[in-house]
């Protein structure tokens, strides 16, 4: 691997890419944010079922957005969240943070993003699945 490559991340209907140039310094904010003062790690933070909690998750969202070109405020995605949630989409909420956690995984951490989303859509595309051999 050279380097970094573009991530795209969506919000509101539009896509931003995240600039090659500028992901090491994004990370280092994004892990500042979602780690905080705390000593864990933030990968881990990430990938727990709970993941992070909602508010920090959408100011690095939104921080990640900001870096590349969108013009959002972490309020607007919390917000945005509660709302979901507050008119029953709770399926909606979890593939919204779910998608944003994805989003964030792919900037701090390009290998495991891919692996995990290679492994993603392994489990849910069931016509990729091979059947054995039938013996004769």
């Amino acid at each position: 691997m050279k380097g970094f490559e573009p991530v795209t991340l969506s919000w509101d209907g539009m896509d931003y890419t995240v600039p090659t140039h500028e992901q090491l310094m994004l990370i280092a904010q994004l892990e500042a944010i979602i780690s905080g003062s705390d000593t864990h790690q933030t990968i881990p933070t990430l990938l727990k079922p709970t993941g992070p909690p909602t508010p920090i998750l959408a100011k690095a969202y939104a921080h990640a957005l900001r870096a590349a070109g969108a013009d959002v405020t972490g309020d607007e995605i919390y917000l945005s969240i509660q709302e979901d949630l507050a008119s029953g989409g709770s399926e909606l909420v979890y593939e919204k943070v779910q998608g944003a956690v994805m989003d964030l995984i792919m900037i701090i951490s390009p290998p495991l993003g891919r692996e995990i989303a290679g492994q993603t859509i392994k489990k849910t595309n069931p016509a990729e699945e091979t059947q054995p051999a039938e013996k004769d």
